[in-house]
């Protein structure tokens, strides 16, 4: 399914405030498995008992596309909204928001895998081992 306008205004907006609110460790994220081949990295947080968003990697390198993120909001019956952009597009962003949404989506993976894994509890636990010796 192809990027729109109205799935690049909506996804930037979703994303922000999964941005704001891991940032503020209200969500936990949980490592998912890959629905498809290209797929890599995905991690999901529900929101109650309805919806699902998964915030994952791809490297689609293989059919021609490129790589980059995607996210994906669904219920238990369908998705919802599901939006892939390449971190660097052979041709360049067509949509508006499409460069800023690229950039927040790196950023979510990277905020969900660092707590899936407690990488900074673990990188204190170094740095206080550090310190002591």
């Amino acid at each position: 399914m192809p990027n729109t306008l109205d799935s690049i205004t909506e996804a930037r907006e979703l994303v922000d405030q999964l941005i704001d609110k891991t940032l503020a460790k209200k969500l936990i994220w949980t490592k998912a498995v890959p629905p498809d081949p290209y797929t890599f990295d995905v991690f999901g947080v529900s929101l109650g008992f309805e919806f699902t968003f998964q915030i994952y990697g791809f490297d689609k390198s293989s059919t021609g596309a490129g790589e980059g993120y995607g996210v994906r909001m669904s219920t238990s019956v369908t998705d919802l909204l599901r939006v892939e952009l390449d971190t660097k597009p052979r041709f360049g962003y067509s949509l508006p928001g499409e460069a800023e949404l690229a950039s927040e989506l790196a950023r979510l993976h990277e905020l969900a895998r660092r707590s899936v894994f407690g990488i900074d509890t673990k990188l204190n636990q170094a740095k206080n081992l550090l310190l002591a010796l």
